[in-house]
């Protein structure tokens, strides 16, 4: 999914920077990406990225719910 979006933005992108760097000359082009980038691009990365399973109602796999129990104490012995 995330090898196709690289492809279709690729697409989309590239026509649309040569279209605005004709119409807007270099400088004007760069304000009107930067624009899309931070009022777009970045409101719908951060609704969609998630930096913990638990954000989303959703557990690793492999996690087992130990919050309940008391912390395991292993007996350790000094090296010498």
């Amino acid at each position: 999914m995330v090898q196709a979006g690289f492809g279709a933005g690729q697409i989309v992108l590239v026509p649309s920077s040569i279209f605005l760097i004709e119409s807007f000359v270099w400088k004007g082009t760069i304000l009107i990406l930067g624009f899309f980038l931070i009022v777009i691009v970045c409101p719908i990365l951060a609704i969609f990225l998630k930096l913990e399973p638990s954000e989303l109602g959703l557990t690793a796999l492999g996690y087992e719910n130990t919050f309940d129990e008391k912390p395991k104490v292993i007996d350790q012995q000094p090296i010498n």
